[in-house]
């Protein structure tokens, strides 16, 4: 950051500053985490750079996000959104805050993210994630019918732009998806299949999850409960934006 700042690069010095709040956010510094991202926006916002405010916010969103203050975590989402200046990582906002939608049990206002994402998107890996979080959507909204349709949308595309993480996310989340419609004994085929090919590509998190699934299972636990509530106008001014996403997606290219 300090050369940067020395040659007067502020898009480059607040992308040095992101990336370090990313690091500090990984080992779990997330006070520290936030200072830095603080520090990045207001030089991103002096560098008129739309890519490097687009992406101190996406960060500002991610770490919101792991603290837990989902309404905030919203906010910087569809600020990324916004002050990225082209398609591509508008896009790529967009998925991101579905993702977190789904995770907070918010499965309308992610269906209809992904669905104003996949009218646009391309990239293979985005294309993938959208897809997968677009059939789960409809798991949150207890419609099997359109979650099967949806699977196997995905199905038919090509998995290995996403990796064998991807792979393992998609079965873990299927194992999750049949839990919550109701059917345990394919939920439990999804969760073993997850469980098993994490234990053989070694994706840690992602198997002691397909084993959380399992023991839940087992004890005849109920699902896992769909997440946190958002304020009510938090969830209706998101809504209202993504009802003219369409019109922000097509200010750039």
């Amino acid at each position: 950051a300090a050369i940067a700042r020395s040659v007067g690069d502020l898009e480059r010095e607040a992308l040095v500053l992101d990336g370090w709040s990313n690091t500090l956010r990984v080992r779990g510094r997330f006070p520290d985490s936030r200072v830095r991202l603080r520090e990045a926006l207001d030089v991103a916002m002096r560098s008129g750079s739309g890519y490097a405010v687009g992406s101190v916010r996406h960060s500002m969103m991610t770490l919101a996000a792991q603290c837990g203050c989902h309404d905030e975590a919203l906010e910087h989402g569809w600020a990324a959104i916004e002050g990225y200046d082209t398609l591509r990582d508008r896009l790529r906002a967009l998925v991101t805050l579905g993702g977190h939608l789904l995770e907070i049990g918010q499965g309308d206002l992610a269906e209809r993210a992904y669905e104003a994402a996949l009218e646009h998107l391309q990239e293979p890996y985005f294309r993938l994630f959208a897809l997968d979080g677009y059939a789960h959507a409809a798991a949150l909204l207890g419609d099997p019918a359109a979650y099967e349709e949806r699977s196997s949308v995905l199905e038919r595309e090509d998995w290995r732009p996403g990796g064998p993480d991807f792979t393992g996310q998609v079965y873990l989340y299927r194992g999750r998806a049949w839990d919550r419609l109701g059917d345990r004994a394919r939920a439990r085929i999804w969760f073993d299949r997850a469980l098993a090919w994490c234990e053989e590509h070694g994706l840690a998190g992602t198997l002691f999850a397909a084993q959380a699934g399992l023991d839940r299972l087992d004890s005849n636990e109920p699902p896992e409960p769909p997440g946190d509530s958002l304020e009510p106008t938090t969830a209706w001014t998101l809504a209202s934006r993504l009802d003219r996403v369409g019109s922000t997606l097509a200010g750039v290219s």
